[in-house]
């Protein structure tokens, strides 16, 4: 099975960079209070084009076995490596896992703006943390449910 880099950065960044609507998805809840920084964790699967990029509420754990996610345009590959500031004025990412995945299955989409329906990929962490299964289940056009177990 052949396997691709993955990377979950945390993604620290202005609250006045996302949409109200994106923030309140994420948070699973009203967020109109106003909040100056927003914190999210940005999961990156390697592929032919970019990286395929999905906003999530926490990084993928068992201890948080259903997220909402949002897909995102593809990123460029440097994010693999990358940590630091996020250029126009976008906040600031940290590694919090690395490693390598595995696509176990896709179900394509018909919409030209999502290329799946539901994917799923097993995880395999560089540091000494367990493999995880994620499956990403589309709920409506860019925004996801990302299942998480072992």
């Amino acid at each position: 099975m052949d396997r691709s880099r993955f990377v979950v950065l945390e993604h620290t960044q202005p609250a006045s960079q996302i949409s109200l609507e994106r923030r309140q998805y994420l948070a699973g809840s009203d967020t109109t209070q106003a909040t100056e920084l927003d914190l999210h964790y940005d999961l990156m699967l390697q592929s032919e084009g970019g990286l395929v990029t999905f906003a999530v509420a926490s990084k993928p754990s068992i201890s948080h076995p259903t997220v909402p996610a949002i897909h995102l345009p593809l990123h460029r590959g440097f994010y693999l490596e990358y940590e630091g500031a996020v250029s126009n004025n976008r906040g600031t990412v940290q590694r919090v896992m690395s490693g390598t995945f595995a696509l176990i299955e896709i179900v394509p989409q018909t919409s030209l703006e999502c290329r799946f329906e539901k994917l799923t990929i097993e995880l395999f962490p560089s540091k000494h943390e367990k493999k995880l299964r994620l499956v990403l289940e589309q709920v409506e056009l860019e925004k996801f449910q990302l299942s998480c177990s072992q």
